[in-house]
């Protein structure tokens, strides 16, 4: 039979209701597809995840006698906002601290009126620029070692059980998982990433032998395997499939 080839949309709004979230899913095709070769088109999807998330926002400190446990809400952070925040939790202490931008370096600069220490556990400290590797002394003065991180997701990781089939792979941390493609984020903060391959075969998958495909599971991750969390929006993915059978789409 001829192979032939047609383009497959999928969008999370159309997910099983056994799925997760929209960027853990799993979208029933409605047919069953003898695939040989499958390429991303196009992917689209929202930059909608908050740069302060339950991952990053914790900061355990002591200041003097006092042991602070600070957790801060999750949300879209300016620097300016973030440091006013942290700012203000001193002050409602009685302690008073001082977080400046140096102007040639940008890094950050924190003084405190009563010494003070981070604990390496503290989530929020790459965020701040804070080496968690480098002891961290008790101190009214820390230059941090490194630029703020606001900045948020730098690539959305696509993974896929079902059609990588084990050609690629995100190695992080002794875990291996099935990844498909990688989409570099070079928009801001509540617009959509469209990602479209400026050559098909860059991101092509022939398989060995045919394979009969009837659902689709997406995973959309960050660097460490974390989930995205979309806060509600969809996602949408356009595959051009080369099929066996005489059904298209």
């Amino acid at each position: 039979m001829t192979t032939k080839t047609t383009l497959l949309a999928i969008t999370s709004k159309e997910r099983t209701t056994d799925s997760k979230s929209s960027s853990n899913f799993t979208y029933s095709i409605g047919m069953a597809l003898e695939v040989d070769t499958i390429a991303i088109k196009s992917i689209s999807i929202p930059v909608t995840q908050y740069n302060i998330t339950s991952l990053n926002n914790f900061l355990y400190t002591t200041v003097g006698a006092l042991e602070s446990k600070i957790l801060l809400p999750v949300g879209q952070y300016t620097l300016t906002q973030l440091i006013n925040y942290l700012v203000d939790v001193f002050n409602s202490y009685g302690v008073t601290l001082t977080i400046t931008q140096n102007p040639v370096n940008y890094k950050l600069e924190l003084t405190t009126d009563v010494p003070f220490t981070w604990y390496p556990e503290s989530t929020l400290l790459p965020t701040l620029g804070i080496n968690i590797n480098i002891p961290l002394i008790i101190t009214t003065s820390y230059d941090c070692t490194a630029l703020p991180q606001l900045q948020g997701l730098k690539n959305f990781y696509i993974l896929t059980k079902i059609l990588s089939q084990g050609s690629n792979g995100l190695f992080v941390n002794g875990i291996n998982e099935a990844l498909q493609t990688n989409v570099p984020i070079s928009v801001p903060f509540g617009f959509v990433q469209h990602y479209e391959p400026k050559i098909l075969d860059t991101n092509l998958i022939t398989f060995k032998s045919p394979v009969n495909i009837q659902y689709l599971d997406i995973r959309i991750v960050d660097s460490n395997l974390n989930e995205v969390d979309l806060n509600g929006s969809e996602v949408e993915l356009v595959y051009k499939l080369y099929i066996k059978n005489q059904y298209t789409r």
